[in-house]
């Protein structure tokens, strides 16, 4: 079921659109609006998202050209190597300009994609299909593509845009407890830089939302992406008032290296 819509502008033009949904249920028809039925699709994710989600949303594609490529799970995968095993892939395949990655996953799963999707023939289309809160509310959004280099964090990387940012609210309904609450913080955070009532109703909210209400995860869901879409539109290489986003980051990266990234980013 469609829950809502955000047009994301890039350099004062539209570029890509954000959805809301309940299910995978429309993200062929969304997909469809990129000529989909002559393109190659690689699904790009991670082992602990593959085991619950690939072969839905394989299933919502079926008829299509799809290839997948899974790596395994965490943080201490996000690095080069991990990219060129993507490389390696697409190039068997024999994907060209024309064809198109999907990003399922988390924040981590989003970063390498996109940064494959940016370097792979310097340049292919991908979309964005995040399954954690932190990559629904913040990774997601604003083109950052990256992976570590050499226990540094996002040394490596590019801004390139989506095509598209496909969620699906209920894959929040199957988050672990520590990793749905690591997103929260993100989420409080943007009520804390840029709107006190949506701090405030957060915690007037919070039975519902800890509930799993599909209603008050995707009205916060979407009052955090109106958030982060504002800012980046704003300021979309990050050289002014985006770098208010950072709020925590800088001194969590820190913690995340001094703990070799066995923290997860909301945690820290």
């Amino acid at each position: 079921m469609y829950l809502n819509r955000l047009e994301v502008n890039f350099e004062n033009k539209p570029c890509y659109d954000i959805v809301i949904y309940d299910d995978f249920s429309d993200l062929k028809n969304e997909l469809s609006k990129f000529d989909i039925e002559n393109r190659k699709i690689c699904i790009v994710t991670d082992s602990n998202v593959a085991e619950i989600y690939l072969d839905k949303v394989k299933e919502e594609l079926e008829g299509l050209k799809v290839f997948t490529h899974i790596f395994e799970a965490g943080e201490q995968n996000k690095h080069l190597e991990t990219d060129s095993g993507i490389y390696d892939t697409l190039i068997f395949n024999k994907f060209d300009r024309k064809d198109i990655l999907l990003a399922l996953g988390g924040g981590v799963v989003g970063d390498i994609c996109g940064f494959a999707a940016a370097t792979y023939l310097r340049g292919i289309d991908f979309v964005q299909i995040p399954t954690t809160l932190v990559s629904q509310v913040d990774s997601s959004i604003g083109g950052k593509t990256g992976v570590d280099f050499k226990h540094f964090k996002n040394m490596v990387g590019a801004f390139y845009m989506p095509k598209l940012v496909y969620v699906n609210i209920n894959t929040l309904n199957t988050l672990p407890e520590a990793e749905f609450s690591s997103g929260m913080g993100e989420v409080i955070k943007h009520g804390l830089i840029f709107d006190k009532d949506y701090y405030y109703g957060l915690f007037e909210n919070h039975k519902k939302i800890l509930s799993g209400d599909i209603k008050a995860l995707a009205d916060m869901v979407f009052t955090s992406q109106k958030i982060k879409k504002e800012v980046v539109e704003n300021d979309p290489y990050e050289k002014g008032q985006r770098a208010i986003l950072n709020f925590g980051h800088t001194l969590g990266h820190a913690i995340e290296k001094e703990k070799n990234f066995s923290l997860s980013h909301g945690v820290c």
